[in-house]
């Protein structure tokens, strides 16, 4: 985890972006609240829903075949799901572009001063 930095509150950056930020639009001896956190960076099994992924299987195949798909899918366990989360996640985290975005938890508000 890295630590960031923000002075709106939305946007998340590192303290040396931050205080040249503020270095440019204030007074020098400004005293400001920030808020900081922590960042890390957001992966692929962050967004797999294997059991949405499987009921939609099982609606597509309902709507082909209607009673003759009765059952599809249904004895997949919870250890075969979180298998078959692994390995999507893993695909593509070998065969697809790195996530550009983090997850922020903020932890605290620090005041800095301007230079």
């Amino acid at each position: 985890m890295t630590k960031v930095f923000s002075i709106d509150g939305d946007y998340f950056h590192d303290m040396q972006y931050v205080m040249d930020t503020l270095n440019s639009e204030l007074k020098p001896g400004t005293k400001v609240m920030i808020d900081e956190g922590t960042s890390k960076r957001a992966k692929h099994g962050n967004f797999l829903n294997v059991d949405l992924m499987i009921h939609q299987m099982q609606e597509l195949a309902y709507e082909e075949f209607e009673a003759l798909s009765d059952g599809y899918l249904d004895g997949v366990t919870d250890n075969q799901k979180h298998e078959l989360a692994n390995i999507i996640s893993q695909y593509l985290d070998d065969n697809t572009a790195r996530i550009s975005f983090n997850y922020v938890t903020r932890t605290g508000t620090m005041e800095v001063t301007t230079e």
